[in-house]
């Protein structure tokens, strides 16, 4: 009776509710009356209250001023003022958006399925930690992207109006429109036309005419224009925070504490982003629609964090369906399969490395130090890799093998420089 009722449906619902109950409640002191509520929630909470009262909710002189758009604001009008219970409602709606996303991402018609969901949840729990420790959004961004996905077949031109909407939660989130642009030629041109439709819908209608209802249009404008001069006249020390993860941030780091050690990693791991961005173009380009969820959104999720020049460390919730995009049916070669328990290897002792007893390992005196050194952008860069389907390793160990010698012959000789032999890289 009880194998008959264990379905990898119903344990894939299970382990999501278990989650869900343990990440509710890991802080639940901070749900009383007048309690400390995350740092980042409270700024958001603090613009709403203002924007409530007709007041500027962009003030440069803070120490961490809001930084989104009137749009944003929108969705928040409906919490309370008492910070405590607005972070317990916003809480609620995070990790019910978190775990939607897991359901209309993936099928969990087998086993496998589950096996993939408990590994992501592995690979993401020091994101989802953080997500919640700093009161953030991202859970947002894989919710609205899988439900993006989820539409598009069925409602086309929902689809198109979550989309629209999207820049108006972070403008660096456009980044991911990307794969649907390339997908809305493969529509009729009915649904062509519904998906424009829907998209201008949500990014006039939500970043413009909503605020204007709401806020007035005087408001709008003068406020719009405050938020306008709050993004360009950013800090550098947001950039250069050990929060930041971005590839851009981490590349910096490593030439400047290692030199021209650290001016090749920065390149291979450009290269490799880079090499990314070209291999999941050719993918949407190539296939006919949008297969599963997770599994088409997690690569570009990954490489948008990586792009972004403020890709905050909490970003590893997004991994949560990293392992859903490495499933294959296809046999692999043996370079392959080497070359994939290595990436492998190299996942998981960054994976250690996040803790505090794995620091200690490495003598770091707190898992900070490992973010210093740009530890969270490599493991976001090898789990990248292994999200890409069926892809042949020998190029990266030419690349490797490039990036080897390549100083050597640049700087040191004027040797002619020469490939391995082909038929050690060729499988």
């Amino acid at each position: 009776m009880l194998k008959k009722s264990l379905t990898p449906r119903r344990t894939a619902r299970g382990l999501v509710l278990v989650f869900g109950f343990v990440l509710f409640f890991r802080y639940s002191e901070n749900f009383r009356l007048g309690a400390e509520v995350p740092a980042d929630f409270k700024v958001y909470h603090t613009a709403v209250n203002r924007v409530k009262k007709g007041m500027n909710p962009y003030l440069p002189s803070e120490k961490s001023p809001y930084k989104y758009s009137l749009a944003a604001l929108v969705p928040l009008q409906v919490l309370p003022e008492e910070a405590g219970w607005a972070w317990a409602i916003f809480k609620l709606f995070c990790l019910v958006a978190w775990g939607a996303a897991i359901g209309m991402g993936a099928n969990f018609s087998r086993w496998r399925e589950v096996s993939c969901l408990l590994v992501g949840l592995a690979l993401s729990w020091k994101g989802l930690i953080e997500t919640l420790e700093y009161g953030q959004i991202e859970f947002l961004v894989l919710f609205i992207s899988t439900l993006a996905i989820w539409l598009w077949e069925k409602k086309i031109c929902f689809a198109g109006l979550i989309l629209g909407s999207l820049v108006w939660f972070k403008l660096p989130w456009g980044f991911l429109i990307f794969p649907f642009f390339i997908q809305s030629f493969k529509l009729q041109p009915l649904d062509r036309w519904r998906l424009i439709f829907g998209f201008l819908v949500g990014l006039i209608g939500l970043g413009i005419l909503v605020p204007i209802f709401l806020f007035g249009i005087k408001n709008t404008f003068f406020w719009t224009q405050s938020w306008v001069d709050l993004l360009i006249h950013q800090p550098e020390e947001l950039y250069r925070s050990d929060l930041n993860q971005s590839l851009w941030n981490s590349s910096a780091r490593w030439i400047a504490m290692w030199g021209r050690v650290g001016f090749w990693m920065a390149g291979g791991c450009i290269f490799l982003s880079l090499y990314a961005f070209f291999k999941l173009t050719l993918k949407s380009v190539s296939q006919h629609s949008f297969q599963s969820p997770l599994r088409e959104m997690i690569p570009w999720l990954i490489l948008m964090q990586l792009m972004n020049p403020l890709g905050w460390r909490w970003g590893s919730l997004l991994l949560i369906g990293a392992p859903f995009a490495q499933v294959s049916l296809e046999k692999k070669s043996r370079l392959q399969n080497g070359m994939r328990v290595f990436l492998y290897l190299g996942v998981v002792i960054l994976f250690i490395l996040q803790f505090p007893w794995g620091s200690s390992i490495l003598g770091l005196a707190h898992r900070f130090d490992f973010s210093l050194y740009g530890g969270v952008s490599v493991y976001w860069i090898l789990i990248l890799i292994l999200c890409l389907e069926n892809e042949t390793p020998g190029w990266i160990l030419r690349a490797a093998f490039w990036i080897y010698r390549a100083p050597r012959n640049v700087f040191r000789s004027k040797s002619k420089f020469s490939y391995p032999k082909r038929h050690i890289l060729e499988h």
